[in-house]
């Protein structure tokens, strides 16, 4: 893609990292927190697969489908459910 300035949506960010394409995509502030969920991907060949990945993804965070990882394991997850 030709400029950097040529796409331009709310709430994301397409730059190079050395050879190499990534993205920044900034939810909505948390209610209570105002703190903004981020979300990073990079190790894109071109600034259109970073482009195409960044709005699927930006869709899927508009649509409630992304998850976070967790750190919790299962045996804590069991242990926790198990007790209530």
């Amino acid at each position: 893609m030709a400029g950097t300035n040529r796409r331009r949506v709310p709430g994301i960010t397409v730059y190079a990292r050395g050879r190499k394409w990534s993205y920044t995509i900034y939810g909505e502030p948390h209610i209570l927190t105002g703190k903004r969920e981020r979300f990073n991907a990079g190790g894109f060949e071109s600034e259109d697969d970073a482009w195409t990945a960044a709005l699927r993804k930006h869709g899927e965070m508009d649509r409630g489908r992304n998850v976070k990882p967790s750190t919790r394991t299962v045996e804590q997850f069991l242990t926790e459910w198990l007790v209530r």
